[in-house]
């Protein structure tokens, strides 16, 4: 899973041709954190543009009472979103790329006499530490019920992820990296562009 990422550049460098007003730089990405996303629209001459929109990172499907439900829809198991119903509006048609530079996942150990395991903090990134990664996610508009801003529209998002390499395929390729990633987590983003990454800790 992911639950904590970085966004180390400004939006406008994320994207070329693309800004916004506000810097996104973020070293600790949390749930429910506003975050870039990236959307193409469909022009009316056929064409499609590229932008970039702020979106609560928590996706809000239209049926969600308030906004604390997105501290729990910040993933999508990208093999079952379009069946479930938080998700499969979105999965549809309202699909969006997330920029980020790397991500955090926390190593589970278990120490004989601790009854909780022990976590050790990894950042998972490009080989190049200044190169943008970009999540595979889902968007969608939420309506705010009540309070000053009743009537707008939030827009919200959630990162796909898929299961790690297994150690058997990472053997098979001989990649460290996929050595690494298996066995960190058994599930990770789902990249849209394939890079070199690491992990450091």
């Amino acid at each position: 899973m992911c639950g904590r990422y970085v966004i180390a550049r400004a939006a406008g460098d994320l994207l070329a041709g693309v800004e916004l007003e506000e810097s996104c730089a973020d070293y600790n990405v949390a749930p429910t954190h506003t975050v870039p996303i990236i959307v193409d629209h469909a022009q009316e001459d056929g064409t499609r543009r590229r932008a970039i929109h702020p979106a609560r990172w928590g996706l809000l499907p239209r049926w969600a009472k308030d906004e604390t439900f997105s501290s729990r829809t910040f993933n999508a198991r990208s093999e079952t979103a379009a069946t479930k119903p938080a998700f499969r509006h979105a999965a549809a048609a309202q699909h969006c790329a997330i920029p980020a530079n790397g991500y955090y996942e926390w190593l589970r150990t278990e120490v004989p006499g601790r009854k909780t395991p022990e976590k050790t903090p990894y950042y998972v990134h490009p080989s190049a530490e200044e190169q943008s990664i970009y999540f595979a996610g889902l968007y969608d508009w939420w309506r705010i019920p009540s309070g000053p801003d009743e009537g707008q529209w939030l827009l919200s998002a959630t990162i796909l992820t898929m299961d790690s390499p297994s150690a058997e395929e990472a053997d098979t390729r001989n990649s460290e990296t996929l050595r690494q990633l298996s066995r960190l987590h058994d599930r990770l983003p789902v990249p849209l562009e394939t890079t070199g990454t690491r992990r450091t800790g």
